[in-house]
């Protein structure tokens, strides 16, 4: 079969479902632009700090584009390439990027913007204390894995069995431009938050790392892996402590390029020389002894992860500029992973001479043999061969390094939700970054003198394990904000009967060897125990996702059911709804809730109205009420139109109409006289008849012209002199942020929680 066909059919169908799927995603999700992130609500320029749109999409895809990539296919190829081409297609499409897309979508949308917290609300914190020493236990494995792999990756001095020393000039030059790249990550970092200009400042790190290849080329570095271990170990500690756009998003995002370079290479050569498959497309349903169901879905890790939703709720989520940007960073990443995978298995699987050919060199060295293949059969000479491998090198160890430094931050994160105290306050020593940083990481050099690296399998189950019960999760997220779920029932189920079964299927043989009297060495019987652990905890998991909907109520689930604001103004409706976005509540409109109500509002106060609204319509309905009273006042006027200033001019007169007016009566006022306020007064009547009561004021005087399209009534005319602009020229985010409606909201909002 060819392979350019192949590929081909691929970008295709990830196109589509990008476009497709990705826009039917987001009118679920309903994005607002305008509606502040963490990065901006929390922030703190350390961990909750907004990255440019470019930089947050590198920083992701290097992020979740790291080991498995490469590994995965290579592995699952052992099947054959159609199995794990199907996969790949239809699990990166309706598994892995939905995953992230949906993690992203809520988290940025909670308090805390964090997964601990959310399980929490959701689920109970039961739930949400299994989950995060699992996820915890599990990220600290895989980082000594990584290490040691990537250790090795850097190696250029090794011992043979003769007692020789063999260098690497390969893993020299490659270990060289390792290090040279991590001071020019934080000088990229510091001057990408200083200065504006991405664009040319992402041309001068190109070139600096382009001189970085260079110099490894020119000076190779040669150390033993014991060395390299240490010097990963440290970096880690610092990649996990320091703040996230100095150090841990600019690495990414300049070794995302060398990821892209990588696939280019290899799309290229495919294209180019259109090779065909040498492994068959189907091989059985049985490699190695392991069964196509459950293994062919544990190994090919770019496809569906645990650890790239963790990725998105933890570190991600923090630094999202948008939620619209959402889609591109969380559905187009997990897509662009995915497709990454697939030229992965195109390249090996068109350049080894055979099925048996994958087992004879590790996943890397078969992809990068394969890559290089390409651009020798177009005739690059030896010196362009030698410096094209040292660059498909470098992007295979920036692959792993990037998932290392992004799990330390991620192992140091869980650490301190961990060790969340129940109530707030003041917080544990223990979850001080510094010291839940060097925690994480000497927990992980403790595993680096076992070969954590050989038990794939159990990598691949805990990953799935976590997968599954993040789309529990959401299910029971949207179960809780009343919103259909059925649908994500499905992959829940597929990925914790795919994990679990192949936990039953390791401990069965396991038990066999046992019933037959066979002799298991240590590390059979600390696998058994491991085995046993994880299956446990991967029944309680889903076991709790099961529980949590399938029981009537939590407690306190329902202490706001629905809330009726008493309005028909849907440019109302749409700032109010942005404002209290991130509670759970239901409000609708008077038109949405189907009332109807003629109402005399005869008070002498933005208050007294607000109550009179508020109490009629809680009265009719039984449900709790919000009611506003707003207007503008002038102090020049005697505070005019103040109460009345729906009914200013009629209630027929346009407001183009009444803001001309007011200007006409401070024709010749001095700025100093033309002082103004925007009032609200939000009344919250509640059925047992009680009423509480907030105001909001937003200060500013009256323009000498219309100006601005985003608000309405007398935005236009309304000037902001600390803004410099009128209401009606801020944006969205800006206006909800110091209005006066969204003072009252907020302060309600208090109120009622």
């Amino acid at each position: 079969m060819s392979s350019m066909i192949l590929l081909g059919i691929s970008i295709v169908v990830y196109l589509l479902a990008y476009v497709l799927l990705g826009l039917w995603l987001n009118k679920k999700r309903t994005p607002g632009s305008e509606r502040k992130t963490p990065a901006y609500t929390k922030r703190d320029d350390w961990d909750f700090v907004p990255a440019k749109g470019p930089v947050l999409f590198g920083h992701q895809f290097a992020a979740i584009a790291g080991l498995g990539v490469i590994a995965g296919p290579i592995a699952g190829a052992a099947f054959g390439w159609l199995p794990v081409l199907l996969w790949f297609l239809a699990g990166g499409i309706f598994l892995g990027a939905v995953q992230n897309f949906g993690v992203l979508s809520i988290i940025v949308r909670e308090k805390e913007a964090a997964i601990g917290p959310a399980i929490e609300k959701t689920m109970g914190r039961k739930t949400r204390l299994l989950f995060l020493v699992f996820a915890w236990a599990v990220t600290v494995a895989l980082m000594a894995a990584l290490t040691r792999i990537g250790a090795l990756s850097l190696t250029g001095s090794q011992i043979n069995e003769a007692g020789e020393e063999i260098m690497s000039s390969a893993n020299g030059a490659v270990a060289m431009a390792s290090m040279l790249l991590i001071p020019l990550s934080i000088g990229f970092g510091y001057f990408n938050q200083k200065k504006k200009g991405l664009f040319f400042r992402t041309l001068l790190g190109l070139l600096i790392l382009a001189l970085c290849i260079a110099a490894g080329f020119c000076f190779p570095l040669y150390q033993s892996q014991g060395v390299w271990t240490v010097v990963i170990l440290l970096f880690l500690w610092l990649s996990s402590v320091m703040p996230v756009w100095a150090l841990l998003q600019s690495r990414n995002y300049l070794g995302s390029f060398l990821l892209y370079i990588m696939m280019a290479a290899a799309v290229l050569g495919i294209f180019w020389m259109d090779p065909k498959m040498n492994i068959p497309a189907v091989s059985g349903w049985q490699a190695d002894g392991n069964l196509a169901f459950p293994f062919l879905f544990l190994l090919s890790g770019p496809v569906v992860s645990g650890f790239h939703g963790l990725v998105s709720s933890e570190i991600t989520a923090r630094q999202l500029k948008n939620e619209k940007s959402g889609k591109a960073v969380g559905y187009g990443t997990a897509l662009l992973a995915a497709l990454a995978g697939v030229i992965v298995l195109l390249t090996a699987g068109s350049t080894v001479q055979d099925l048996a050919h994958l087992k004879t060199e590790t996943p890397f060295a078969l992809f990068t043999a394969g890559a290089d293949s390409f651009f020798e059969e177009m005739g690059v000479p030896s010196d362009g061969l030698n410096l094209i491998h040292i660059v498909i090198h470098l992007g295979v160890s920036t692959a792993i390094l990037t998932s290392l430094d992004t799990l330390a931050r991620l192992g140091r994160t869980l650490l301190q939700e961990i060790f969340e105290p129940k109530k707030k306050g003041k917080p544990r020593r223990i979850q001080d970054k510094y010291i839940a940083g060097a925690l994480t990481v000497a927990a992980a050099a403790a595993f680096t003198f076992v070969r954590v690296e050989e038990a794939w399998e159990i990598f691949g189950i805990c990953s799935m394990i976590l997968s599954a019960f993040l789309f529990w999760f959401f299910a029971c997220w949207f179960r809780q904000h009343k919103k259909r779920y059925g649908l994500i029932l499905i992959p829940g189920l597929f990925l914790s009967i795919t994990a679990l079964g192949a936990v039953g299927i390791l401990l069965k043989e396991t038990v066999n060897s046992l019933w037959l009297g066979e002799n298991l060495s240590l590390s059979q019987e600390v696998l058994g125990i491991l085995l046993g652990v994880i299956g446990l905890t991967g029944l309680l998991l889903t076991g709790c996702g099961l529980l949590t909907l399938l029981r009537k109520k939590r407690k306190g689930e329902d202490k706001v059911k629905k809330i009726i604001f008493a309005t028909g103004n849907e440019d109302k409706m749409k700032e109010i709804r942005e404002i209290l976005a991130d509670t759970d509540w239901q409000v609708q409109s008077l038109k949405e809730a189907g009332i109807q109500a003629d109402i005399v509002e005869d008070g002498k106060t933005f208050e007294e109205n607000a109550e009179i609204k508020a109490k009629t319509i809680c009265q009719m309905t039984g449900e709790i009420v919000l009611a506003d009273d707003s207007g503008l006042e002038i102090d020049y006027l005697n505070k005019e139109p103040g109460i009345y200033s729906a009914r200013y001019m009629g209630e027929d007169t346009s407001y183009h109409i009444k803001n001309a007016r007011l200007i006409e009566r401070l024709d010749q006022v001095p700025d100093e006289k033309r002082t103004a306020r925007f009032v609200c007064a939000i009344a919250a009547a509640f059925p047992d008849g009680s009423v509480k009561t907030v105001r909001g004021v937003m200060e500013g005087r009256i323009g000498y012209e219309e100006k601005g399209e985003n608000g309405f009534g007398y935005d236009p005319i309304f000037y902001l002199p600390e803004y410099g602009c009128t209401s009606a020229e801020l944006s969205r985010e800006e206006k909800n942020e110091i209005s006066h409606r969204g003072k009252a909201l907020r302060a309600i909002k208090k109120e009622l929680v």
